[in-house]
């Protein structure tokens, strides 16, 4: 009987918890539909990332962080200060629990294309290897930056050329660091996901702070395509 009593409970808080996390995903799609019309943007609730795979002009969807494809979720499309934008969720690829985790990313068009780099924080096992050998560029004059992230690269010499002083010494200060994927013209920008005791997720942005997202991420965009920049970020 106490078996039985113990399994009834367990069947009830599993349901509990499906019907919270159900409920909380519609208000939550309410409230990015809503944010979207009062940026002026375009809003899609799920779509795969399969349907932008003929459209060149939607060469965001290259980005490895979708080598793993699947949906994105909240998606909202158009123009913000004449730059074409992509807010959108997208699960995260590198976690392994069994209820879904997903991060909120910005994906901007920009010209002329940039080169192609990957830069996002360096992880525990990032450190571990680095002992052995060093992944990503080094600057022996940027220390902390290289210390804090890993920036990989196909034309080394001209990702050098990008990332000068002025970069560097800005992205050393911001707090949570940012993870950008530059595939030509356009850069998608996250934080990655990290997930606490209590299973706080900082990749995920709050309806309510899109607004600020769209900001920041924006200045992330001009800090990279401008030399001498004074961009500050928070």
């Amino acid at each position: 009987m106490t078996l039985l009593v113990g399994f009834m409970s367990m069947v009830i808080t599993g349901l509990g918890i499906v019907w919270f996390a159900v409920r909380f995903g519609k208000r939550r799609t309410c409230t990015f539909a809503r944010v979207a019309e009062q940026l002026g943007l375009s809003f899609t609730q799920a779509i795969p990332l399969s349907s932008y795979a003929n459209r060149p002009s939607e060469a965001w969807i290259t980005a490895p962080i979708f080598r793993t494809g699947g949906t994105i979720v909240n998606m909202m499309s158009g123009r913000v200060d004449n730059r074409e934008i992509r807010i959108f969720e997208y699960p995260d690829p590198n976690w392994s629990g069994e209820s879904p985790h997903s991060f909120t990313a910005a994906a901007f068009f920009q010209t002329p294309a940039l080169p192609r780099f990957t830069l996002r924080p360096r992880s525990i096992k990032d450190k571990i290897l680095s002992r052995f050998k060093p992944r990503g560029l080094l600057f022996k004059m940027h220390s902390r930056f290289s210390k804090r992230y890993a920036l990989i690269a196909q034309d080394n010499t001209a990702i050098r050329q990008l990332f000068h002083e002025n970069i560097l010494g800005v992205f050393e200060t911001i707090s949570p660091p940012w993870s950008i994927e530059c595939v030509g013209e356009w850069a998608v920008i996250y934080h990655q996901p990290s997930f606490s005791v209590i299973g706080e997720q900082s990749g995920r942005v709050g309806a309510e702070e899109l607004p600020q997202f769209i900001d920041d991420t924006k200045k992330v965009v001009q800090l990279l395509r401008t030399p001498q920049t004074t961009v500050q970020i928070i």
